[in-house]
């Protein structure tokens, strides 16, 4: 009878225990895919993170342009953040093979880029990884590399896309289609900034509950500069934050 009564509690604790394994494989599915955050369950970061390892950041740059990597890396380093140290490799060692490395990777600091670059960046978002793009990244390459609209059809004019719209070797680049904008310029090639960081704007977001930008000062300043962008075609856009202006945003030919 014993015997019998051990049987049936082995069975039930292997079927609890089976039920448990099964739970945190559907979690740990769902958390590497995004659909929920490791955050949305007490204590379930710490067991994500002790199986598949802290995440793994990269940060591209470059020789010119908008943004200062080594801050960036000492703000998410910090543990208030994310608290994980990103990896810093120069955009020149980057290549398709080492980009699969990483779970994040962040552009920056990174004007000046040629089409077989962006392309290897591109090819990255599209096997599933997640790129942020900032600044004025990717936005001076060689005129021959821009895709102009008679590219594509000959009857249309001889006019770019913009410098996020490449050809190379008889194909398209676009990163103006997965990031769903197109560059224009930067602000202060707009309005012109004197020396120091001086006082842009205010942020302000129209859904304060976006992951994004949950809990972010709704009276939070911008200083220096940025890049100004309008909204185009692609896979579809979201707008996170607005930076509300002190006054109307010219271009250089006084055009809103």
């Amino acid at each position: 009878m014993d015997y019998e009564k051990s049987k049936v509690v082995a069975k039930d604790a292997f079927h609890v225990v089976s039920l448990i394994a099964l739970v945190l494989i559907i979690l740990g599915l769902v958390t590497y895919l995004g659909f929920i955050k490791c955050s949305s369950i007490p204590g379930w970061c710490s067991v994500y993170d002790a199986v598949l390892g802290k995440p793994r950041v990269l940060i591209a740059f470059g020789n010119d342009g908008l943004g200062e990597p080594e801050v960036l890396a000492q703000m998410l380093s910090n543990p208030k953040n994310l608290g994980v140290r990103p990896t810093l490799i120069h955009i020149d060692r980057i290549n398709a093979g080492n980009l699969r490395d990483y779970q994040l990777v962040i552009v920056e600091h990174a004007k000046t880029m040629n089409a077989k670059k962006m392309g290897e960046f591109i090819a990255y978002a599209d096997s599933g990884g997640r790129l942020v793009w900032t600044g004025d990244a990717g936005t001076a390459s060689a005129p021959d590399e821009l895709l102009y609209e008679d590219d594509l059809d000959k009857n249309e004019a001889h006019e770019a896309f913009g410098p996020w719209a490449r050809k190379l070797e008889g194909q398209t680049v676009r990163l103006d289609q997965l990031i769903s904008v197109q560059f224009l310029l930067t602000y202060c090639g707009m309005e012109g900034c004197s020396e120091g960081l001086s006082r842009v704007g205010r942020l302000d977001a129209p859904d304060p509950n976006h992951a994004l930008v949950v809990g972010l000062n709704p009276s939070l300043s911008l200083y220096g500069d940025f890049a100004v962008v309008e909204e185009g075609t692609g896979i579809g856009s979201k707008r996170v934050l607005n930076i509300e202006l002190g006054s109307q945003l010219l271009d250089p030919q006084k055009k809103e």
